[in-house]
């Protein structure tokens, strides 16, 4: 996976070259040395207190950038985070994850110091390169954020600036669980046992091929006191402090009564590396059993591929992104129905709208081959659901269900859901960042489907499966498709009513049989036909009659689907069967495509019109023609350069049909998996798809 080295759309090499170019240390203007860094609204705790931002050059004489083999002595500081300080320790777990984090090789304080530092961390798009400079808070000469104790190492404090400025501020860290600084450290999926709970079975043997696999394994102890404070317990144990597993192993003995018995064993190791005081069977190591007892959770972190580099046993990690949409995809849960005056104000009563989420197809290509004796064959994985964070506004609850297709047509629609359950589900939904779920199942095709608890609820999201065989993630709606469909029409009906529609034609036109504009319009309006954008005039400025009759059968043919979703008979229907409507025109749109036709051709109430669903299909219709002419034969993809594309504006203009939009300055423009940004809304709407669509035709 490849890793964005940008400092918010700088590039970071070249920062560090203009730096020595002009002979100064680097100033980060996107994240300052100010307050409103360490907190946007203000921290009480500043009050009538100066903060001044120190190199580590003015803090000590010989700043070093320090190492995972160093002895881990972080202290969170004055306004720091414990919570993150541990989870700093999991980074130290393994060399690796360290040098991938905080790329102790390219930089320090020596050869090659211009005060830029650069990291690794995981963002909503995947691996993003961060670069601070290295200027740190002070208050009377002491650091107020992580910190080494022996004050000569720096990255915890510049690691922690960088994940700082990720999220937007130092004040942002606070609302962060240790699982989501962790997951932010390593990439990794995290899944959380409450060790109080009946646990899975073959409990140890998960823990241990995790372990193979160099998840990071890490447990902690709740403490009753409040607010929660480190604490030693009787066992010799710390309340509130995070223990790393360190090995693991299963050790025979003969019991009393002369029998063999097996008995899992678990090595701890405290965030500051030394051993473990624990004052219970076997010294150094701990019996499962006490283990269960004496710690209340167990997180484990399976970290990608990418970052370990080992060939030998490793996680397989598939992964996908998307968006619920108010009105078109945000369907909420199975359990609550929408209340159908938020759809459509002439409905009564309760809707279900679980139908209209995002769906995605998971691929389990084979089960597990190292599986527990006695399991039934199947494949073990690990479902994560993580919503972007929005700044200041609180979490969405979020949960997701995956269901067995069973060669239903995709994308699975209302009448599959009303008669099918699902085969998994999140535990629960939860106002969480993150919702992840172990599951078991056969090797086969799965649909996934993520939600808010709530209909109407928009947001971004990731969704990522980890495991230790083959799958394969993608969006149900990934590309667009065309379909072939059956014409509804009744061909004598047609017959009767092309003869009339031939007379009309003929009244208007004379010998000649084309019309003008302006016979066009009295020509429509003798029909009857109120949408005069269809299908204008070519570049002659006349229309032939085939050319009046096809755009008769189109209309024919979007006026009997429109019907069939206009259910309330208001002349409107509800845009969540947008997609189903154009399915049934022979198009099935990609995710980002229909979200796209959405915002331009549904209205504030989010409903369709018909003459908004006749412009949106002339539209579609206009831009595949427009792909057809430039695709590649060889590729399922068409690209235009500057001259074809000025050439298509032209023929837009001409004919009068759609206005093209194309906001890329490139010389060539490959508009069928060019990333692209909503022109209507100006939000990103790239979230890892691609807007496979550019060319998508905007009413003028």
């Amino acid at each position: 996976m490849a890793v964005r080295r940008q400092q918010v759309g700088v590039n970071v090499d070249a920062l560090r070259e203009r730096c020595f170019r002009d002979g100064v240390l680097f100033k980060d203007d996107e994240f300052p040395a100010s307050d409103r860094s360490i907190s946007p609204q203000g921290d009480p705790r500043l009050a009538g207190r100066q903060v001044f931002w120190r190199r580590p050059k003015e803090l000590t004489n010989s700043p070093q950038l320090g190492s995972c083999t160093d002895s881990f002595d972080v202290d969170p500081g004055e306004l720091g985070s414990a919570r993150i300080v541990a989870s700093m320790s999991s980074v130290c777990q393994n060399s690796k994850l360290f040098r991938h984090a905080v790329q102790p090789e390219l930089q320090g304080f020596s050869e090659g110091y211009c005060g830029l530092f650069s990291f690794r961390l995981w963002g909503p798009d995947g691996w993003t390169e961060v670069a601070v400079d290295d200027r740190l808070p002070t208050i009377d000469g002491k650091l107020v954020f992580a910190h080494s104790v022996s004050k000569r190492h720096f990255w915890a404090s510049l690691l922690e600036k960088a994940y700082a400025k990720l999220l937007g501020s130092y004040a942002a860290l606070r609302e962060l669980s240790t699982t989501d600084a962790v997951e932010d450290w390593t990439g990794g999926i995290s899944e959380v046992y409450f060790l109080k709970e009946k646990l899975p079975g073959h409990f140890f043997s998960l823990i241990q091929k995790a372990f193979e696999r160099y998840s990071l394994l890490s447990c902690y102890i709740s403490s009753p006191e409040k607010p929660p404070q480190r604490k030693l317990t009787a066992s010799g144990l710390y309340a509130e402090q995070a223990y790393a597993i360190s090995a693991l192993a299963k050790v025979r003995v003969r019991t009393p009564r002369g029998d063999d018995r097996e008995i899992p064993l678990l090595r701890l190791r405290s965030p500051h590396g030394e051993t473990v005081d624990w004052k219970g069977s076997w010294s150094e190591e701990m019996a499962l059993d006490d283990f269960v007892k004496q710690f209340t959770y167990l997180e484990i972190c399976h970290v990608p591929p990418e970052v370990i580099r080992d060939q030998r046993k490793r996680w397989v990690m598939a992964g996908a992104h998307g968006q619920w949409t108010e009105g078109l995809t945000a369907g909420g849960c199975s359990q609550v129905k929408a209340d159908a005056l938020t759809i459509l104000p002439s409905f009564h009563g309760t809707v279900d709208t679980f139908w209209i989420n995002p769906q995605f197809r998971l691929h389990l290509v084979e089960n597990d081959k190292d599986a527990n004796p006695g399991e039934e064959p199947g494949c073990s994985c690990v479902i994560s659901l993580r919503q972007r964070q929005r700044r200041g506004k609180p979490l969405r609850t979020i949960g997701f269900a995956v269901y067995n297709p069973k060669g239903a047509r995709l994308p699975l629609g209302p009448d599959f859901f009303s008669s099918h359950a699902s085969v998994a589900r999140s535990a629960e939904y939860v106002s969480l960042r993150q919702v992840a779920r172990r599951v078991r199942l056969p090797a086969a095709e799965y649909i996934i489907v993520p939600s808010t608890y709530d209909p109407h609820e928009d947001g971004l999201f990731s969704l990522r499966v980890c495991s230790g065989s083959n799958a394969v993630l993608r969006d149900v709606l990934d590309k667009p498709r065309e379909m072939t469909v059956q014409i509804p029409l009744d061909p004598e009906k047609l017959r009767g009513q092309e003869e009339v529609f031939r007379q009309y034609f003929y009244n208007v036109s004379g010998e000649a049989m084309e019309v003008t504009p302006y016979q066009l319009v009295e020509l429509l309006n003798i029909v009857g036909n109120k949408v005069l954008n269809v299908r204008q005039v070519d570049h002659r400025g006349t229309m032939s009659y085939e050319e009046f009759r096809s755009m008769l059968l189109d209309t024919l043919l979007w006026k009997h689907i429109f019907n069939k979703y206009d259910r309330a008979k208001c002349d409107a229907f509800p845009a969540m069967y947008l997609g189903m409507a154009l399915q049934d025109i022979g198009f099935l749109p990609d995710s980002t495509t229909l979200t796209c036709l959405y915002l331009m051709f549904a209205d504030e109430h989010h409903n369709l019109s018909f003459e908004s669903f006749v412009l949106c299909a002339c539209r579609l219709k206009s831009s595949l023609a427009a792909y057809r002419r430039h695709q590649d034969p060889l590729e399922d993809s068409a690209k235009m350069d500057l001259r074809q594309r000025r050439a298509e504006r032209r023929r837009s203009m001409e004919k009068g049909k759609v206005n093209y939009h194309c906001a890329a300055p490139a010389s060539e423009v490959d508009f069928w998996a060019r990333p692209e940004k909503d022109f209507l809304k100006g939000q990103d709407m790239r979230n890892g798809a691609h807007l496979e669509a550019v060319m998508i035709a905007k009413h003028q």
